[in-house]
């Protein structure tokens, strides 16, 4: 096939998928279909063609009408094609699911094979809800960050476990592979060093399973001047 072939075989495959048409996208995707999607929400993993097939209605479950998408860049190589789009789903609450999604999907025979959906987790959990147990991992974890801008030793205490380690990347002062004691010890020096408090913007926030990532700003003002 070539590659405009495999663009109008991904558009009718996204064109049935925003209107829930399970039967057009079994027809033009291959019996042993695999897709992915990203870590971090309930929809995460690697799926089966039937499994992939029978979670779509809860897509739909909220919403009031089909989730559309504006493709923005599609390139193909191969048996290979790679589509950025900006999704658009109504929800009945009156919210709007509007993700960035990239795609990539490879064909065989004229058909999708496999799938590969990056998205914004955290607004697909900010839509339809965080995994199971995820979002009290969350919370768990901002509290601990919370207790360490403030230096509140006990609180951190509280919160990590007995065998905790904690290891910072190479290339500061402060770098190393720590207990849990020689951790909160740490503390102490990065208190002693701050002319205020440790300020921190959440940037990007992902949960699955027992695993939480932060992608987080720091900003402290030091004694010295600096920051």
């Amino acid at each position: 096939m070539s590659r405009q072939q495999h663009e109008d075989v991904a558009k009718t495959w996204f064109s049935a998928l925003g209107r829930g048409d399970t039967e057009t996208m079994s027809r033009i995707s291959t019996d042993d279909m695999t897709w992915w999607i990203v870590p971090g929400n309930k929809f995460s993993g690697t799926h089966t063609k039937e499994q992939f097939l029978g979670n779509l209605s809860m897509l739909f479950e909220n919403a009031t009408g089909p989730l559309t998408l504006e493709y923005r860049e599609i390139t193909g190589e191969g048996d290979r094609l790679s589509i950025v789009a900006k999704g658009d789903l109504p929800m009945k609450d009156g919210r709007r699911y509007q993700s960035n999604y990239h795609f990539l999907l490879h064909f065989r025979d004229g058909k999708i094979a496999s799938g590969k959906e990056f998205l914004d987790t955290l607004h697909v959990n900010e839509i339809f809800g965080a995994p199971d147990g995820s979002s009290s991992n969350v919370e768990t974890l901002k509290r601990y960050l919370g207790a360490l801008q403030r230096g509140d030793k006990a609180t951190m205490a509280s919160i990590l476990a007995d065998d905790a380690r904690y290891w910072i990347l190479p290339g500061t002062e402060f770098s190393g592979d720590y207990d849990k004691p020689s951790f909160l010890g740490l503390v102490d020096k990065l208190v002693e060093a701050q002319a205020a408090p440790l300020q921190l913007q959440y940037d990007v926030i992902t949960a699955q399973d027992d695993r939480v990532a932060i992608v987080v700003r720091g900003h402290m003002p030091l004694k010295a001047g600096s920051t």
